[in-house]
């Protein structure tokens, strides 16, 4: 094929991306108005302060779950009609088949009996992967809550930053271990660009590190926890919805209950050894803009949540970097748009006498981190095989072109046209004339 560049068909499918990041948004607007005038008028944010704000996100995040309910209900719902028509057709022919010998009926026993241990074996499994979906996710929040609960200083990540590229390389690291993904030539090539990658923009952040004297907060050290975390909680996820046991609503609502008991049994913990750390927490439900903004945050993460999920269902865990890099291009420039308010509050709120790094003083290597999260976007698509590249072989074992393989293969054996068999004919002539120079060779 001549094309180098071949780019895959447009899918339905999708619209779930544009969707998602429709939320993500939503819940950067609502972030920025989501914090109590008491504690925003504090020249300093205490440790409870931002204690008290990350146990709410998590709960924010636990509760949007349950809304799963609706959803789960109304495909139930459509599920069970379309289920009982399909069940009585199989009794129709069922009936029509059976006979009235003793070995049949001992086979439908000898049948019944396996089917029920196998039933067994799979709802085992199937709460053994919940548990440990619903454990991640806890994690991947608590590992916050555990910082604040332990450190004072309060933690500034700027954008386009080393994690979300970290947090891509783990995705197809865990996706080729756990899921047994294959890597071809082409995902290899995006895997070790989003290495190198990760090597210059580690460079950026170090220096970033030591020109605002960020060493103070060991911020940095948490944030690989919390990206393994994320990793695992979808990719278990995919590995439970390939078994096609469960819906993805039913696993967001499980995931929701058994998250829900983890978090209660944390929550009475910190209250009885450190009740002081809850003092500030009613802040957030003494005025009716604020519990509006908490309810707008549940419904819309509850649909940023679900996205998430119909893209890995639809696509793969692998697809979830699109998602990621494009959340930081629009936190990026939403804050971008806010940077002098930014700049100003930062600096307000900065404490020992020394800056933290705002958009304003990042003018030098802000340019570069868009270039390098571009080329990290190229390596994802390329990952993904949205689009193809057919340079020095990478394309050649793709699904693109064994589809084509396929395709002209059916072609060929399904052809009554002699110019078709002609064409095919002079294919396996170069080929054999190839061998045959190979032979004498």
């Amino acid at each position: 094929m001549d094309k180098k560049i071949i780019c895959q068909k447009c899918n339905f499918n999708y619209i779930y991306f544009l969707l998602y990041f429709l939320t993500t948004v939503i819940i950067s607007i609502i972030d920025n108005y989501l914090e109590p005038e008491n504690i925003k008028e504090k020249k300093n944010n205490t440790k409870y302060d931002c204690i008290n704000h990350q146990i709410l996100e998590v709960f924010i995040f636990n509760i949007s779950d349950f809304l799963a309910i609706i959803p789960y209900f109304i495909s139930k719902k459509l599920t069970l009609s379309n289920n009982e028509d399909n069940k009585k057709e199989e009794r129709d022919t069922y009936t029509e088949k059976r006979t009235n010998t003793e070995d049949t009926e001992h086979l439908e026993l000898i049948y019944n009996d396996f089917k029920q241990t196998e039933k067994e074996k799979r709802r085992k499994k199937v709460i053994f992967y919940l548990i440990l979906i619903a454990s991640f996710d806890f994690l991947k929040d608590f590992i916050f809550v555990l910082y604040y609960a332990i450190f004072i200083v309060d933690y500034y990540i700027f954008r386009l930053n080393f994690t979300s590229i970290l947090d891509i390389i783990f995705q197809f690291i865990f996706s080729y271990l756990i899921l047994e993904t294959h890597f071809y030539k082409l995902q290899k090539c995006s895997l070790y660009l989003n290495v190198g990658l990760l090597a210059i923009i580690l460079i950026l952040d170090i220096l970033d590190i030591i020109e605002f004297k960020l060493i103070k907060s060991p911020i940095f050290f948490f944030i690989p926890f919390h990206l393994v975390f994320f990793s695992l909680d979808y990719i278990f996820g995919k590995k439970l919805i390939s078994y096609g046991y469960v819906t993805i609503y039913l696993i967001i609502i499980m995931k929701g209950a058994i998250k829900f008991i983890i978090n209660l049994v944390f929550s009475i913990s910190l209250l009885i050894f450190e009740r002081d750390l809850f003092k500030n927490f009613a802040l957030y439900f003494r005025e009716t803009k604020y519990i509006l903004l908490i309810i707008g945050k549940i419904i819309t993460h509850f649909f940023g949540e679900l996205f998430l999920w119909i893209i890995i269902d639809r696509f793969s865990p692998n697809h979830t970097p699109l998602t990621i890099i494009g959340d930081e291009f629009i936190y990026f420039f939403f804050e971008l748009a806010m940077a002098k308010d930014n700049d100003n509050e930062v600096r307000e709120n900065a404490s020992d006498d020394t800056d933290k790094p705002t958009f304003a003083n990042m003018e030098d290597y802000k340019y570069i981190r868009i270039i390098i999260y571009i080329f990290s976007l190229i390596g994802v698509i390329l990952h993904n095989e949205i689009v193809v590249i057919n340079i020095c072989g990478l394309g050649s074992d793709t699904k693109y072109f064994l589809d084509i393989m396929v395709k002209n293969d059916e072609e060929y054996s399904n052809a009554d046209n002699p110019n078709i068999l002609k064409r095919f004919e002079t294919i396996e002539m170069l080929d054999l004339d190839d061998d045959d120079e190979n032979l004498v060779n």
